[in-house]
Parts: C-alpha cells; structure tokens; sequence
C-alpha cells in the first residue's frame, strides 16, 4: 500500500512535468529558432499531450507543486536550456525524454500496482521509446523532421 501511494504522488508529479512540457513547447513557437525546429517542438507536444491522455484520473489531479519522495525527478523542457543549433538540441531532447522515460519505468515496477494501470505505464513508455527512436534518427541523419505519433 505505501509504494502504491508512493506512485500516485509520483504520477501527480509526471503529470505536472508533462504539463511544464507541454508549456514549454507552446512558448518555444515564440523563439527566434528555425521553423523546423518549432515544428520539431509542436510534434513533441503531441507526443505529451498523448501522455496526458493516458494518465489515468485520480484525486492526485488536485496537486499545484511537485513534491515527491522520489529520488528522482526527471527534468522537464521548462527547466532546461534548449540549444538553438540543430543537433545540440536533438541531442538534449533525448536526454530529457530518456529522464523522463526512466522516471516512467521506475514507475511501473511497483508490484501492488493495479494491472490497469501498469498498462497505461506500458503504454507511455510506447511514446517514449517511439519520440527517442525518432529523434536519434535525426542526429544520424542530420535531418530535423516531426515526430510521428
């Protein structure tokens, strides 16, 4: 019972993150970087808002500030200087995706969770794998193109 409560206040504090994420991307579209890249960013906040989506509701949505006992909480976009060259910023945005996505798996190995919800876990870890495929591939090709979802 005490980790499951230790996963709802670790779910309160991803959904705050993938809402700064999604913040992030908005103001980004006000930048001085290239179109692409804004692009870029637009499709990431696609990839988060379908995280959102899968976040499953709970009294933990009333929750303002992150505050967890977790050892860890991965960055999130909002706190993290973005590069305004190419493959820099490719490359940091894999680096808080693949944060993120281990804060996701730390998650999912409680075993007193419910099964749905180890699902809904499974299921963003998906997007995770999906958005950092991508965007490896991009620094392998040096080509900035929007991640499909």
């Amino acid at each position: 019972m005490n980790s499951n409560i230790t996963t709802i206040n670790q779910i309160a504090t991803f959904k705050l993150l993938i809402l700064d994420d999604i913040t992030s991307c908005d103001e980004i579209q006000n930048s001085n970087l290239s179109k692409e890249l804004k692009s870029l960013f637009l499709s990431i906040k696609d990839g988060k808002e379908k995280i959102l989506n899968l976040l499953p509701d709970g009294s933990y949505t009333t929750v303002k500030t992150i505050s967890t006992p977790s050892k860890f909480i991965p960055t999130s976009y909002l706190n993290e200087s973005i590069p305004s060259n190419e493959i820099p910023l490719v490359k940091t945005c894999i680096k808080i995706e693949t944060e993120q996505m281990e804060f996701v798996k730390n998650m999912k190995i409680n075993h007193g969770l419910p099964q749905v919800l180890k699902t809904y876990l499974e299921q963003i870890l998906g997007v995770y794998q999906n958005t950092i495929q991508q965007l490896s591939r991009m620094i392998k090709t040096s080509q900035i193109l929007d991640v499909v979802y």
